[in-house]
């Protein structure tokens, strides 16, 4: 089975949701049987994979992809960990999200795609209430917890601290309008005990 995925997020999403899962189903299968593409040289192309998953397309060539797939009767999975409607003024991505050519690109791949994952309950029934649709699967993110993955070193169970990782880009502004003092007050009050470890955005108030 190839599975060509058209990932529009470079970051956690991407990490969590497609590179780490893909990876992961590659290696389990056995002789080859399953493998992942993020990158073709042309549309055209995809008539060459059998599986087709549009991440949070929201775009003219998500459309074209999704188009060029039902062409060849490849199914089309949208896969999304966000309520793309219902973005926060506040947010840096709710201009671009708003736009009317970004509404119709996200409203065509969800409402012409065979199935949609989400992170989620909430979402799967926030796109079933906003878009009308059923075909929706559940996958929680996750991460695997074998030691080739264990590269941050979280925990150090010599040094006696407990460590918290937060990740999450700029997008995360508002969330951390009311966690960033909390988090601070946490470490300041454990005396040495917690450590807070940022892979990504930092907070002012941090």
């Amino acid at each position: 089975m190839k599975l060509f995925c058209y990932n529009t997020d470079d970051y956690g999403c991407y990490w969590y949701r497609l590179l780490t899962p893909f990876s992961k189903i590659k290696e389990k299968c056995i002789n080859n049987s399953f493998d992942f593409s993020f990158k073709i040289d042309s549309v055209e192309q995809i008539k060459d994979f059998d599986i087709v998953v549009l991440q949070r397309a929201t775009d003219g060539l998500g459309v074209d992809f999704l188009i060029e797939a039902k062409k060849h009767n490849i199914p089309v999975i949208y896969e999304v960990d966000d309520s793309l409607f219902n973005i926060a003024d506040t947010n840096p991505a709710y201009k671009h999200y708003t736009r009317k050519d970004v509404r119709y690109a996200i409203n065509y791949t969800v409402n012409n795609s065979d199935y949609m994952t989400v992170s989620t309950p909430y979402l799967s029934e926030y796109y079933k209430k906003e878009v009308g649709k059923q075909e929706i699967v559940i996958l929680p993110n996750s991460i695997p917890l074998s030691k080739e993955y264990d590269r941050t070193n979280l925990v150090q169970k010599k040094s006696g601290k407990f460590r918290i990782l937060l990740t999450g880009g700029i997008s995360h502004t508002g969330d951390w309008s009311f966690m960033a003092n909390t988090f601070r007050d946490l470490v300041h009050n454990s005396k040495g005990e917690i450590e807070i470890m940022i892979f990504g955005f930092v907070p002012k108030a941090l």
